[in-house]
């Protein structure tokens, strides 16, 4: 394992990933034929890893070197080293089960549930959809990491009346449902826990787990990035403090300067990828 600060230390001024902004990978100049693939190129849209495919082939270039995943493939295989859960709900088991604890919570009089109602109606139970795009901004922005609800907190408190008390309600249930949704299932709420898993494992054991999950994996590619999930972030963070893989991040023209202004606080929490729930 190289000599890097550890993933547990706030404050960051720097990250242990390289972030470039309105480029493409160049896989063409890294393309070798190869038994084992040396790089990993995670990819969020199918056409985009069609298309980067697609200039290997036009370059007639061999693509052995490489394989194309996505993060929460990766993640498995990296949670799977340590037999944490690597399996999670789908969107339409999420939303039946969602649907059921918010039925549970109204029927209990559960007071997340009635301070909730006060803001979005009492129908909740009907709306398990919009409850979810609650649920999944909330993930998206804090991981349901402690420091980032707290932060997340702190800044509802500041808009004025009613909307702070708004805001306190929201966050208080999405936190009450994923607590929920983690007693019910066996499978881990969203494909985000289980990135949250491995970031976890490759924090307490860093090299020993990329080489047992990845053992001829030196270097991983995000390519074509849009948006930054608080979740991403840590693993990325981690994965670059803790292994010696040569982790780089490709945004894309439109929202990555955005994005890159933001990543170092985005990165600034301790203890990257433990969550309130399920840690």
């Amino acid at each position: 394992m190289t000599n890097r600060t550890p993933a547990s230390r706030a404050g960051r001024s720097s990250l242990p990933f390289e972030v470039h902004v309105d480029s493409v990978p160049d896989l063409v100049d890294r393309a070798q034929r190869l038994p084992q693939p040396r790089e990993l190129v995670l990819t969020t849209v199918q056409p985009h890893r069609r298309n980067l495919r697609d200039r290997l082939r036009d370059a007639d270039r061999p693509q052995s070197s490489f394989e194309f995943t996505r993060l929460v493939d990766v993640a498995r295989q990296v949670a799977g080293t340590a037999n944490v859960e690597t399996e999670s709900l789908d969107r339409i088991d999420r939303l039946r089960t969602l649907r059921s604890i918010l039925e549970t919570a109204r029927d209990d009089e559960a007071d997340w549930y009635t301070d909730l109602a006060v803001s979005m109606g009492t129908d909740l139970p009907e709306q398990p959809e919009t409850f979810e795009a609650l649920r999944a901004e909330v993930e998206t922005v804090t991981g349901f990491h402690p420091d980032r609800l707290d932060a997340l907190r702190s800044e509802g408190n500041r808009v004025p009346a009613p909307a702070d008390r708004d805001s306190r309600a929201r966050i208080g249930a999405v936190v009450a449902a994923q607590r929920a949704l983690a007693e019910r299932v066996a499978d881990a709420p969203s494909s985000d826990t289980v990135v949250r898993n491995a970031t976890r494992v490759l924090a307490a054991h860093g090299d020993d787990t990329w080489s047992e999950a990845y053992g001829t994996v030196e270097r991983l590619t995000v390519a074509g990035a849009a948006s930054m999930s608080a979740t991403l972030a840590d693993f990325l963070r981690v994965l670059g403090d803790e292994t010696d893989v040569d982790v780089h991040l490709h945004l894309r023209a439109a929202t990555g300067p955005a994005i890159r202004e933001r990543l170092s606080g985005l990165c600034a929490v301790a203890e990257p990828g433990i969550e309130v729930i399920g840690s």
